[in-house]
């Protein structure tokens, strides 16, 4: 980033790298397992996903806590823009909620999980790798210039 960046956005950058990471990995066991069609056994797969994600998903929560903490107080003060704070909470809790319904369905289902509600599941997993990864470059290139402006103000 920036050399005058305050530490908070150098913070919340190297804190992407490795949650990227994950869920670059996440995404890869399920396209490798979609594409792989000698294994269809979908209830096994998600039990094998609930650990990388319940793991992700604490990652993830402890990051947006912090970023919230941070970032929503500058833009909620600014008066100009208000939408980056609306859409800012409205991608965290969209993430927040896919990741929500595969886990809370693992919860109540892991021992009798049938295959298709386990590709059911699975689905919303899906719905995350874009949805991260499209926040992340959201963040980087739009909120957390704006919240600099406005931190600075």
């Amino acid at each position: 980033m920036r050399e005058n960046s305050p530490q908070w956005i150098d913070h919340f950058m190297k804190e992407h790298v490795p949650l990227k990471n994950e869920i670059t990995r996440i995404h890869q066991l399920i396209v490798g397992f979609e594409t792989d069609h000698t294994n269809n056994k979908w209830s096994e797969f998600a039990l094998e996903l609930q650990l990388p994600v319940e793991e992700f998903y604490q990652k993830f929560m402890e990051h947006i806590k912090r970023e919230e903490e941070v970032i929503f107080p500058i833009l909620q003060n600014d008066k100009d823009d208000g939408c980056h704070y609306f859409s800012l909470d409205y991608e965290h809790k969209q993430i927040e909620q896919y990741l929500k319904q595969f886990l809370m369905a693992m919860s109540y289902k892991k021992d009798n999980l049938l295959d298709i509600e386990a590709q059911t599941i699975i689905s919303f997993l899906k719905l995350v790798y874009p949805a991260v990864l499209n926040h992340f470059k959201r963040e980087e290139e739009s909120i957390f210039p704006k919240a600099l402006v406005g931190a600075q103000k």
